[in-house]
Parts: C-alpha cells; structure tokens; sequence
C-alpha cells in the first residue's frame, strides 16, 4: 500500500524535537506525528534550520519564489496541505477558487485559474 504523503509544518517539526527532548522515544515521536523513524532523525538534525525559519517566519517548503505567479502558487500549495492535513476534501475547482481569491489579494488582474493552470499546479504539488 502506498503511503500518503503528509507534510508537516516546521511548527510541528519543532515540537517533535521538544518532544524527544523531553524524553519521548524517536519511535514514539515517528508515532505521534505519523511519519517514519527517519524522518524525525532528519527533523532532529535540521533543528537549527527550523529554528532559524521559524524565527524568520518563514515556511519550511523546498519551493523558491522567483515571481508573482510563483507566490500565488506558493499560498494556494500552502492552504492546500494545510486542508489536506485536516482531512478536509479538495477538488480541482475548490483549487482553482482558491487561486482566483489569492490572485485578487496579490492584484494579479489578468490571472485565470484555468485548467491548464490547475495540471501545472498538480504536478508540482
């Protein structure tokens, strides 16, 4: 069975590590946060990147924002994982809704929420 992939946020990434400072088991803490032993070593070596980032109130994604349009995908990949996270149903349309409200707050007049805008966007995510 393939594993669905969850991302955390580098909020629960921190808590993880205070968890495991504060005695629990890597296993325990893989348990809790519903991911792989590994990955919380890699959380627990990465501590001061995630320090760093949260204090810099940035997200912790491996995405880089070159333009308006890659901020807009930014936002909406942001409010997409977050909803994922909480198990809440996402279709194309709800997405390209999304894309529109964000494209008016960044006052990208001529933005269409297209399709074709919709596949780029999932095979990104």
């Amino acid at each position: 069975m393939k594993r669905m992939y969850n991302e955390k946020t580098t909020f629960d990434k921190l808590k993880a590590i205070e968890d495991l400072n504060n005695g629990m088991s890597i296993r325990a803490v893989a348990h809790k946060y519903s991911t792989s032993v590994g990955t919380i070593v890699n959380w627990k070596k990465k501590k001061e990147e995630f320090l760093e980032r949260a204090a810099n109130n940035e997200s912790f994604t491996k995405r880089r924002l070159t333009s308006s349009s890659s901020i807009l995908d930014e936002r909406v990949y942001n409010w997409f994982t977050t909803a994922r996270n909480n198990k809440i149903p996402i279709s194309g349309p709800i997405i390209q809704e999304k894309a529109k409200k964000v494209a008016n707050i960044l006052k990208m007049d001529t933005f269409k929420a297209s399709n074709g805008w919709l596949e780029s966007f999932r095979k990104k995510t």
